[in-house]
This record gives C-alpha cells, sequence and structure tokens, in this order.
C-alpha cells in the first residue's frame, strides 16, 4: 500500500496510521514496535526514524491505530522528496505496512 506525506519544514506534525493485515482487517499492535524511517532513497542514510516509545505512540493499540509525531526541528534541514516506510514487528515477523513518498516543503515564515 502507499500512501504520500507532505507537510511543511519546521512545523509540527502528527502522523495518524492504523495498520491493516492482508485480508483488511485491523492488524492489532498489541506486543508490537513500529517504525518510521526517512530517506532519501529506498538505500540511502535515515535522515529521520521514530520508533515506539520514542516518537510513536499507539492511539489505539488493538484497534491498529498509531501516532507518529513529527517535531518541528526534525524537518529543519529537509526540503525536498523523500521516501518513508512503516515497519511493524510483532512476534519475530516483520511487516513493510506502508511506504509512500515523504515531501517536505519550504514555507515563507522559516526561510
Amino acid at each position: 500500500m502507499a500512501n504520500d506525506i507532505s507537510l511543511y519544514r519546521n512545523d509540527s506534525n502528527i502522523i495518524r496510521c492504523t495498520v491493516y493485515d492482508e485480508t483488511g482487517k485491523v492488524f492489532s499492535l498489541h506486543e508490537a514496535t513500529v517504525k518510521f524511517s526517512v530517506r532519501e532513497t529506498e538505500d540511502g542514510t535515515a535522515l529521520l526514524v521514530k520508533i515506539t516509545g520514542n516518537g510513536i505512540a499507539f492511539h489505539n493499540e488493538v484497534g491498529g491505530v498509531l501516532d507518529i509525531t513529527i517535531d518541528a526541528n526534525d524537518t529543519a534541514d529537509m526540503s525536498d522528496d523523500y521516501v518513508y516506510d512503516i515497519e511493524v514487528t510483532k512476534f519475530s515477523e516483520v511487516y513493510t505496512v506502508v511506504k509512500g513518498k515523504f515531501t517536505v516543503m519550504k514555507d515563507v515564515s522559516h526561510n
């Protein structure tokens, strides 16, 4: 599944995501860990990483809903198109649940 994210540089954001399994059923995040990564390219160096307990919180653990907090300073040096994905690990199984383009746009107030 692909979902693109666009946000302004130096802005605080919360990205809410609901995780589903391959059948379209909500995936419980109970006993799971989650990792959100942004890179220039899929094989490039990570520019932004959030993990469970450090930028990722479960909004509804059993309902598969998580919040990724992007702090204003996380994007201070970014202004381009990047790639991201979200990986869920549960019981030693790793799933890439979403990936797409991560666009950081310049804004007038933070030149």
